[in-house]
């Protein structure tokens, strides 16, 4: 499913880039990174749930 696809690929993404930071100096921002970086994997886990539920 093309769909699944993008969502995996923005989630590696993201993951890559926080990777990249916490490597770096800034481990602050690091740390918000991944934050964010769950919080937008839980929602998009959610929002395919509900779309499945759906039957879409």
């Amino acid at each position: 499913m093309a769909y699944q696809e993008r969502i995996d690929a923005l989630i590696e993404h993201h993951r890559k880039l926080a990777e990249k930071l916490d490597a770096g100096r800034d481990k602050k921002l690091a740390k918000e990174m991944e934050d964010k970086f769950e919080t937008a994997q839980i929602l998009i886990r959610d929002y395919e749930f509900r779309l499945v539920k759906k039957g879409i």
